[in-house]
């Protein structure tokens, strides 16, 4: 009985978010794995919408992905791709988004920032067939952090690197540690974290670094500061991202 009305609760809550907020602001669930917020995303999607549309990160092809990355500058090619992909017709203002496994695709989490910005002042033709609504889930914060982390995705793709985000959780579904980019030098693994503001910290890097031990080769965090080393940690400003 409890989770059935926690579940009501929570559906009423989208409710509020599609009739207050959408389109100009995205919906995030956030929550454990496996609690069920795809399934609920999903009804939402069923019920209230004429049609919907789940990307998942976790299954989702090369060229879904590179949407993401390449067509955030032309929308229109954006969602026709994606209603090609996915089978389903896409409508002004009764269609919905969901982008589930997010986490998976630091790129395409990166890019929301810029999406939400287009649609709201672009002005090309998608700008009168508004049928963007996104709900996303896992953690994402909207901020500069975000911008950070595509800069550095984008000058470690330029110098021909696979980038890998990399993610821990525990039995419960908490999350242990959590690495913005992982790269390969010299048959050794580099974990890389972009850093914004000057508070911060490397837990994250400390925790992969004792897992995997002698498989890590250095490790770096770009910051706003200046070029130091502590250990096997180098510190770099942003900026020098391209030297990776």
């Amino acid at each position: 009985m409890e989770k059935i009305v926690l579940k009501r609760k929570i559906y009423d809550k989208i409710r509020e978010w599609k009739e207050k907020y959408a389109p100009e602001y995205a919906l995030f669930l956030k929550g454990a794995r496996r609690v069920g917020k795809t399934t609920i995303a999903e009804e939402f999607g069923k019920k209230e919408y004429r049609s919907y549309i789940t990307v998942s990160f976790q299954s989702a092809n090369d060229t879904v992905k590179d949407l993401f990355v390449n067509s955030l500058l032309d929308l229109d090619y954006l969602f026709n791709v994606l209603q090609m992909q996915y089978k389903t017709k896409l409508y002004p203002h009764e269609s919905l988004v969901i982008l589930d496994e997010i986490q998976l695709y630091p790129l395409a989490r990166q890019a929301l920032k810029t999406l939400l910005i287009n649609l709201s002042f672009g002005d090309g033709s998608y700008m009168d067939n508004e049928f963007y609504k996104a709900i996303l889930t896992d953690k994402l914060h909207i901020n500069e952090g975000m911008f950070i982390e595509n800069i550095v995705a984008q000058c470690l793709r330029t110098n021909g690197h696979k980038i890998i985000f990399y993610v821990e959780y525990d039995k419960l579904g908490k999350m242990e540690m959590e690495v913005d980019f992982l790269i390969r030098s010299e048959r050794k693994i580099v974990p890389i974290e972009a850093k914004s503001g000057k508070s911060y910290t490397t837990k994250s890097l400390t925790k992969f670094k004792e897992k995997y031990n002698i498989k890590v080769g250095k490790q770096y965090v770009l910051h706003e500061g200046d070029i130091k080393r502590e250990g096997d940690v180098y510190y770099m400003p942003y900026y020098t991202a391209w030297l990776l």
